[in-house]
């Protein structure tokens, strides 16, 4: 079987020794595996081969992106061969509103490669290196998810490999979406070969508000009187006074109040920024603007 594959992808890219355990764990270290072999196809036609030679010989095997996750869905726990789709991180095209790319992009990437004025806006706490293929397997958030959802809400379509063996390109539909059911379903209905994902238009003007709050009640309150008050921020995150205190004390320290804090972005300034202070103040607050 070993043999077989190297003539799939290339020697330098099936790996048996001791350098396979790297592929042993995700982002939870606590818990690891011990994969047979791990497989790195350098395109999608070497990817499609690669699965289908395993399904084939009835290998078990996982499919793996940059490995951030911290759910355990990438730990061979049994032996598995791990296929990583990392090689496979091609931008196809970008038009209009979307993009095209392949599994193995890091998130950062497809920012970096769409047009000036238009980003990606899911951006879970590991996107400089977590791969898009991951991001929709789990249905990543991130901190802007209040505003333009989480991945769910950017896959436009996915082109996918299914445990059988086929290929299938899912669109959207009037009636139904299939992409659905595939995004979180980390890997278990089909391995993604490409995704079109939907851009979002990048804000003039981006301003961050910081509420300082006698105590949580307080800061929770803020967060549905914002929304009450008809503003959607960008980005709204809440931190009690003990976990600010945690922060400010490693090398992560931001220079934050040591207090409960309410961290608000908003990419629609002026009239939302007014509304958003009149809510702090309406519940004993103080708020900071960073410069």
């Amino acid at each position: 079987m070993e043999e077989e594959l190297r003539k799939i992808v290339g020697d330098k890219w099936v790996i048996t020794n001791d350098e396979r355990l790297l592929y042993s764990f995700d982002g939870f270290t606590a818990v690891s595996g011990n994969p047979s072999m791990v497989v790195l196809p350098g395109s999608e036609e070497e990817a499609i081969e690669v699965i289908r030679f395993l399904i084939s010989r009835d290998k078990k095997f996982i499919i793996r992106g940059s490995g951030t996750s911290l759910s355990g869905a990438t730990v061979p726990l049994n032996g598995e061969v791990v296929v990583s789709m990392t090689r496979l991180n091609k931008v196809y095209w970008a038009e209009g509103l979307e993009i095209e790319v392949g599994p193995g992009i890091a998130n950062i990437m497809i920012t970096r490669n769409a047009p000036q004025d238009l980003f990606y806006a899911p951006d879970p706490s590991s996107y400089v290196v977590s791969s898009i293929g991951g991001n929709i397997s789990h249905d990543s958030g991130g901190i802007h998810v209040v505003k333009y959802g989480s991945t769910f809400n950017s896959v436009v379509s996915l082109k996918v490999i299914l445990p059988n063996g086929n290929v299938e390109e899912f669109k959207p539909s009037p009636f139904f979406n299939p992409t659905s059911i595939f995004i979180g379903a980390e890997g278990t209905l089909g391995a993604i070969l490409r995704a079109r994902l939907r851009l979002f238009p990048k804000p003039k003007e981006r301003k961050t508000i910081i509420g300082v709050f006698k105590d949580v009640e307080s800061a929770s309150k803020a967060v549905i009187n914002i929304f009450k008050s008809g503003v959607i921020p960008s980005a709204l995150e809440m931190m009690d006074k003990n976990s600010v205190e945690v922060v400010e004390k490693s090398k992560y320290r931001a220079g934050l109040p040591k207090a409960n804090i309410l961290l608000v972005e908003l990419d629609e300034v002026d009239e939302a920024e007014n509304k958003v202070i009149s809510v702090i103040k309406g519940l004993g607050g103080d708020y900071i603007i960073p410069e």
